[in-house]
């Protein structure tokens, strides 16, 4: 009912509301890229560089820059002919592609109505350039991260943290913040492509050798969980409804996890450096873009549980080792604050197309 009411009184909005320069449509839904959008749009209009905000329909709108924040926001308006896609200049973002045979079908009539595609990493742009995406209409720009929200405390903070999660000291706290079922309910089905599998699987192997405590939150988590109980591997498991009410989570690890098989991003990377946690990850998404192994992450081979656990284990008996990644994540995560990124939004897409509809 909340949701179809948020849908109508978009439509309004659209229809008899304030113009903005740009509208940003998000899903429907309280996730990451909701947040996106509402990052983007903000900042845009704090900074000055045009009057921006959020939807979750572009039903309504006219001669406007109209971004997709995803491949599925757009392709729902699109069979809803929610649209106007002769009068409205159209932006997306596409992070990765779960389907080429889908991607294909879509890509021809994207490169006659799209002004641009923002993609996050070279994987994805690689992967769209080869299913016949237009060269000159991709750019590639990274997720971003609130660095003035996400950022580390001292070990004294840590300790208090873990107790009122009920976490023990001695124990290594691995965390893993995503939706890894699929659908919205309990999330007993694994969504495969991001690695929930191949988690558990590493987590078995790991908890072998350390004792290990694991924090999870998002929502659609009980596969993961389910195996956890029957591994005997300790957890604690909530779902932060507000984003930014998730810090203290990564605040209470020792190291984050990223097991997936494809990914756009992941920003957990980029949040877990901000807020001073070491990264072991699989090679997806942004990770070639913006990770160096050994150096700022662990990188592992994408389906490898055997791998994952090992990377785990280097940095769970090394806190050298530990300390450098964090250290060196941390050094590296400015390049990613939102207020970079934004700017570089409006330098390589926005300026340009919001010029030529002045015209």
């Amino acid at each position: 009912m909340r949701s179809t009411a948020t849908l109508a009184f978009d439509i309004v909005r659209n229809l008899l509301g304030k113009r903005y320069q740009l509208v940003y449509i998000v899903e429907n839904a309280p996730w990451s890229i909701r947040q996106d959008g509402c990052e983007i749009t903000s900042r845009l209009t704090s900074l000055g560089l045009c009057d921006a905000t959020v939807r979750v329909t572009p039903r309504g709108l006219r001669n406007t820059l109209i971004h997709f924040g995803s491949f599925h926001s757009y392709t729902q308006s699109v069979a809803q002919k929610a649209v106007d896609v002769f009068s409205n200049t159209l932006v997306l973002t596409w992070f990765h592609v779960e389907d080429d045979v889908v991607a294909r079908r879509h890509i021809p009539y994207i490169n006659t109505h799209i002004k641009r595609v923002v993609t996050s990493c070279t994987n994805t742009r690689e992967h769209l350039l080869r299913l016949g995406l237009r060269k000159d209409i991709v750019e590639v720009i990274p997720i971003g991260v609130d660095i003035s929200h996400f950022s580390p405390v001292s070990q004294e903070t840590k300790q208090l943290i873990r107790e009122r999660l009920g976490i023990s000291l001695n124990v290594c706290v691995i965390g893993c913040f995503q939706k890894d079922g699929n659908y919205w309910g309990h999330g007993l089905e694994p969504k495969y492509i991001k690695g929930p599998d191949v988690f558990c699987d590493a987590l078995d192997m790991v908890a072998k050798e350390r004792n290990i405590f694991v924090l999870l939150t998002g929502p659609s988590r009980g596969y993961v969980k389910q195996r956890l109980q029957r591994s005997g591997i300790p957890f604690f498991h909530t779902y932060v409804s507000e984003y930014c009410r998730i810090v203290p989570y990564y605040q209470a690890l020792d190291l984050y996890v990223v097991p997936s098989r494809l990914e756009g991003g992941p920003k957990a990377i980029l949040e877990s450096w901000a807020t001073g946690v070491p990264v072991v990850t699989t090679n997806v998404g942004m990770v070639p873009d913006i990770c160096q192994h050994a150096v700022n992450a662990v990188i592992c081979d994408v389906d490898d549980p055997h791998g994952l656990a090992q990377g785990i284990l280097s940095v769970a008996h090394d806190k050298n080792f530990s300390d450098q990644l964090a250290r060196n994540g941390f050094a590296a995560v400015p390049l990613y604050d939102w207020n970079c990124i934004v700017r570089q939004y409006y330098e390589t897409v926005y300026r340009l197309l919001l010029n030529k509809e002045k015209k």
